[in-house]
């Protein structure tokens, strides 16, 4: 369970990577045999998808320009393969159903234009109604917001978009977003985060 404790607090203090490697290096030590065959089918198909995915993150580029929506950039990532396996054993899904393996993040200036942006992506591509998620206007627990949706692309996987303005981005990957973690013992007037105490 040490692991998992030390994943969850870099998760909360924003570290993503770490976690996401801190949890396959666990998998891996665990369960050698799942890791090693996921690991590889999700290499397989993220090798297959690559060119797709560098192209489609141009389409999106015009796609937003286009429609006068300013774009800071677009990102694409894999789901790392210890993300991937806990979501198929707590929903007993298959790899093909995970419908976030593949994801691009699009970061425009504002919260406007992350709505802005939504609209222009649904319009142009098939939304799965579904798997759309507002943690803009209902934050994570730990003041993570983002819009997230999936769609279905022409010639491509089933992918994820999350949509987030400058400052949220930030917020999310600089450890911001932890700011939830508070002193125990201290009241409302005293919340600094745990965060500014290392």
């Amino acid at each position: 369970d040490i692991w998992r404790n030390e994943a969850r607090e870099a998760n909360n203090l924003g570290f993503h990577i770490l976690k996401a490697r801190l949890e396959d290096a666990a998998l891996r030590l665990m369960e050698p045999d799942a890791f090693r065959n996921l690991d590889g089918s999700i290499r397989k198909l993220k090798a297959s998808w690559q060119d797709w995915a560098e192209q489609y993150r141009n389409v999106l580029y015009r796609l937003l320009e286009e429609n006068s929506i300013p774009c800071t950039d677009v990102l694409f990532r894999v789901k790392h393969t210890a993300g991937v396996w806990s979501k198929m054993q707590s929903k007993e899904l298959s790899l093909e159903d995970i419908h976030d393996l593949f994801a691009f993040r699009l970061i425009v200036p504002t919260e406007a234009d992350c709505y802005a942006a939504l609209g222009v992506i649904h319009n142009a591509c098939k939304p799965i109604i579904s798997r759309f998620k507002d943690y803009i206007v209902r934050p994570k627990a730990n003041g993570y917001r983002s819009l997230h949706t999936c769609i279905i692309v022409d010639g491509g996987p089933i992918i994820e978009v999350q949509i987030r303005s400058v400052t949220m981005d930030r917020q999310a990957e600089r450890g911001d977003a932890a700011h939830w973690l508070y002193k125990s013992g201290t009241d409302e007037t005293d919340r600094t985060p745990v965060a500014m105490h290392w």
